[in-house]
């Protein structure tokens, strides 16, 4: 994570998000293998996980537009006419 900050850097977020589909994929040849019920807890578990690190991206996502177009506006507002 990023020191000064709680949220996890994007890459970070990424590579857990590629954890979470190595495991999901893990657990459904599990499943599909007939060692597991139709309805696994695991699976439940990470789609949850799956959804927040998604929330996270999204909210880095929105954060970084923002910084653009914040200066965009400072580029636009700093320029003189003559």
């Amino acid at each position: 994570m990023n020191p000064t900050s709680s949220i996890p850097t994007v890459r970070e977020l990424i590579a857990e998000y590629a954890s979470i589909e190595d495991r999901v994929r893990s657990v459904e040849a599990q499943i599909l293998g007939g060692s597991a019920p139709p309805l696994n807890p695991e699976l439940v578990r990470l789609a949850e996980r799956e959804r927040h690190v998604l929330a996270l991206l999204r909210r880095h996502h929105a954060t970084d537009a923002q910084r653009v177009a914040e200066k965009s506006g400072e580029r636009a507002s700093g320029c003189s006419v003559r």
